[in-house]
């Protein structure tokens, strides 16, 4: 409906049975408000493309008593500045975050309360392309279950910093692309963590981030030997890795520069830091000049 602007349920709209919301208002692009306060909806489960394209809403504030199904709930609303989305989770299983807010390009506000999200592992382009975003509070999401954060924040322009803590990276098998386009971002902490043995895929995941300086590491970051490419055509211009460094961090992602080191000036290690073999490691180790 795309000239519908407004709805308004009557109490006298039965909602008690409703167990499926999946694109109830999907593509309503003039839609402005819509009021679900009053709707009881008690036994409903899947949300999923709930707002998808209501690209004229710049508010939301839900109230969700059950729910398992998030994906794409607010992909493309494009004109979503603040949302706020209450959950009273009674303790089945979440199914899918996939693409939550993917292309809400003006959105600027999330919070998510009780919002439980421990049984997820794939957490997709769950803000690919909210270019307007500067910060995001990644504690509101339970992260450890995560298996998948690939484009999580790709196209994230406007992002300046992003503390990765409440990021369970033990479990993380592919992260690539993950920050594609952060254009803002400066730095990036990965110490701290407990990482697969295997590894985890890091394909391309800096990639067009040309402001980012400064990668901070310890010997327990591992890289999958499946990773093709770190930092594509537009990789930093300079970066420094900050930390004691495993070998498989040398060989699969600083290794990977070798291969963009036409758009590379350096890649360098902080002088004093111990490196993993205590070798010393400048600009010629990495075929840079």
């Amino acid at each position: 409906m795309t000239s519908l602007e407004t709805i308004t349920f009557g109490d006298g709209f039965d909602s008690s049975g409703i167990q499926n919301m999946k694109e109830v208002f999907l593509g309503d692009t003039s839609l402005r408000s819509v009021d679900i306060a009053s709707l009881d909806l008690s036994s409903a489960k899947v949300f999923s493309s709930l707002f998808s394209g209501c690209s004229a809403i710049t508010d939301i504030d839900l109230y969700l008593p059950k729910a398992y199904a998030y994906n794409y709930m607010f992909r493309n609303c494009t004109s979503l500045e603040n949302v706020r989305v209450t959950g009273d989770y009674d303790g089945g299983k979440f199914t899918s975050i996939q693409s939550l807010f993917e292309n809400c390009s003006s959105l600027k506000n999330v919070e998510l309360v009780n919002i439980k999200t421990g049984g997820i592992s794939e957490f997709k382009s769950v803000f690919k392309g909210c270019s307007s975003l500067e910060s995001i509070d990644l504690s509101m999401i339970d992260l450890s279950s995560a298996t998948d954060l690939t484009y999580m924040f790709q196209g994230c322009t406007s992002l300046k910093s992003i503390d990765l803590a409440p990021i369970n990276f033990a479990k993380v098998t592919d992260m690539s692309y993950m920050f594609v386009g952060c254009s803002s971002l400066t730095s990036l902490d990965l110490s701290g963590h407990s990482w697969p043995s295997s590894g985890t895929k890091m394909n391309q995941v800096i990639s067009s981030c040309p402001n980012l300086t400064e990668i901070i590491v310890d010997e327990n970051v591992i890289v999958s030997s499946s990773t093709s490419g770190i930092g594509g055509e537009a990789s930093p211009v300079k970066t420094t890795v900050i930390g004691r460094t495993s070998d498989s961090f040398d060989r699969y992602f600083i290794g990977k520069f070798q291969t963009s080191r036409r758009y590379l000036t350096a890649v360098t290690v902080r002088a004093g830091i111990n490196l993993v073999g205590d070798s010393t490691y400048d600009s010629w180790f990495y075929g840079l000049k």
